[in-house]
């Protein structure tokens, strides 16, 4: 009798796993990603349109002895790109 009892555990557990796998599944479909992808993109799409007006500013500033100007404008124009593309991205999240 004891073998049969450690099966009927053992049944239990798996059929408890295998209902949270099930739950973890279904948030995940919900949304299509989950949270640690959806941060990536937002991060991603924010930071490097910044970085990337910075960097070119800079260069450009460099280039044409314009210290601040070049740079100011870009970061701004930066900026502008990359809550554009947070607001596209939201809106991509808010189909799903």
């Amino acid at each position: 009798m004891p073998d049969h009892d450690f099966q009927d555990r053992e049944y239990i557990k798996i059929s408890k796993t295998s209902q949270i796998s099930q739950k973890v599944e279904r948030k995940d479909s919900k949304t299509g990603k989950n949270l640690p992808n959806l941060s990536f993109d937002v991060g991603i799409s924010v930071v490097l349109p910044i970085l990337i007006g910075l960097f070119i500013g800079q260069f450009l500033d460099q280039k044409f002895q314009t210290t601040p100007k070049m740079t100011i404008a870009l970061l701004f124009t930066g900026v502008f790109v990359g809550f554009i593309s947070l607001i596209v991205l939201a809106q991509n999240a808010s189909k799903d």
